[in-house]
């Protein structure tokens, strides 16, 4: 099911250009009750984690922690929820895609608390369009991204198989790093953080500069523009890699041979390559040559350090697991947010979800006689991701008839 492995790669990709207006004052964010360290529990959704936001005493938001954002943004909001801006102004925002700009508002002076953490002065920016379909798309209801405030005035440990987010303040961090750990050297530069990545790919092997993304999904995306002779494969399957801002943005999905962090290397690594036409108004600057997610973040639990400028990895149990996409050609997302109830958003072409005759739209009941309404949208991602070869019944609800299809996986990338 591709949108849980790829979808955040467009997102990701526009949020980083969204404003242009002022930057907000991270030094105005702190602990409450003089604490030195906040820890908290958090939500992974598709690998991407989830924190509880209040917004100028709004009901708590689940917003995606990114350090990729330019900005706290909220993509929507709940029908029961209610949250009041501060000094708001309407924008016009151009990003990913082919079509017109778009209205957003930018509202200045807000306070935000992530439990223990609160932040005066922060900067929100409002889509006043629900395009992005986060919540149905991911299974949970979600209403935006946070970021840079968190990033640059606290260090910031994220433990992906424990769940848990610890921030530090930094004149208090102990620090503990074992013998096995990498210490990556980052660059802070307009508040996001860029590494040095080794990509070995058909014989060619090229330093790169990526951005160091914790909201996006995928693992990685190489931009047309500046990726320094790495290419897609020729076997590289062409697809629609998401929803932009401004439209669809396509290209190709394909693998890489080797990514090399540090001393960690990471093998076959499906990599994201969006086609130039998708991404040529801006969204990509001369600094880097793309970004890397959380699926190889996700490898390991990670100490993300502003203020020395470096970034502590440290391998974790997920880090063996192999780089997989869809094998069907199924985007599967809920119909309301946050209830077991799922549909066929999209079905590629040439894929095995094509070719045995499933239909978007298509309400999904079971799969492998397992009722859906026990089962997450991760969950029913992973059973379109386990094995070559194998075969997957399907039952749906399509104009108010149960449909029964078989369908068997193999490897589209």
């Amino acid at each position: 099911m591709k949108t849980i492995t790829y979808l955040f790669l467009t997102i990701a990709m526009l949020i980083t250009m969204v404003s242009n207006a002022e930057k907000p004052d991270s030094a105005n964010f702190f602990m409450n009750s003089n604490r030195r360290i906040y820890r908290t529990p958090v939500i992974l959704a598709s690998h991407l984690v989830v924190v509880p936001v209040v917004i100028n005493g709004s009901s708590p938001m689940n917003f995606i922690l990114d350090s990729g954002v330019g900005s706290t943004l909220i993509t929507e909001v709940s029908s029961a929820g209610v949250v009041s801006l501060n000094q708001a102004r309407k924008v016009l925002l151009s990003g990913l895609g082919n079509e017109q700009s778009m209205e957003a508002y930018v509202s200045e002076n807000n306070n935000l608390k992530i439990g223990g953490l609160e932040g005066d002065k922060q900067q929100v920016i409002v889509l006043l369009n629900d395009i992005i379909n986060l919540s149905n798309r991911m299974g949970i209801p979600l209403n935006g991204f946070i970021g840079p405030s968190l990033f640059e005035r606290f260090i910031v440990e994220i433990n992906y198989t424990k769940q848990i987010v610890t921030f530090f303040e930094p004149a208090y961090f102990s620090e503990h790093v074992r013998r096995n750990d990498q210490i990556i050297p980052i660059k802070i530069v307009e508040g996001k953080p860029y590494l040095e990545v080794t990509i070995t790919c058909g014989g060619v092997e090229q330093t790169v500069t990526m951005l160091m993304d914790t909201g996006m999904s995928f693992a990685m995306w190489l931009s047309p523009i500046g990726n320094c002779g790495i290419n897609p494969k020729q076997d590289a399957r062409e697809d629609i890699l998401g929803q932009g801002l401004n439209g669809n943005i396509t290209g190709k999905i394909s693998r890489v041979d080797k990514v090399k962090i540090g001393n960690f290397e990471l093998h076959n690594v499906i990599t994201a390559f969006p086609d130039t036409n998708s991404i040529d108004n801006g969204s990509v600057n001369s600094r880097r040559s793309g970004s890397i997610g959380a699926e190889i973040f996700r490898r390991f639990n990670i100490i993300v350090d502003y203020p020395n400028s470096r970034l502590i990895l440290r391998k974790n149990s997920n880090f063996s697991d192999k780089f997989e996409y869809d094998m069907s050609g199924l985007e599967i997302g809920t119909i309301i947010a946050g209830l077991p109830v799922y549909q066929v958003l999209s079905v590629g072409r040439g894929t095995p979800a094509e070719e045995v005759g499933i239909h978007p739209n298509d309400q999904i009941y079971s799969i492998n006689g397992i009722h859906v309404n026990i089962l997450s949208l991760l969950e029913i991602s992973d059973m379109f991701k386990r094995r070559n070869g194998e075969t997957v019944t399907l039952v749906v609800f399509r104009s108010g008839l149960k449909m029964q299809f078989k369908l068997k996986l193999r490897r589209l990338v």
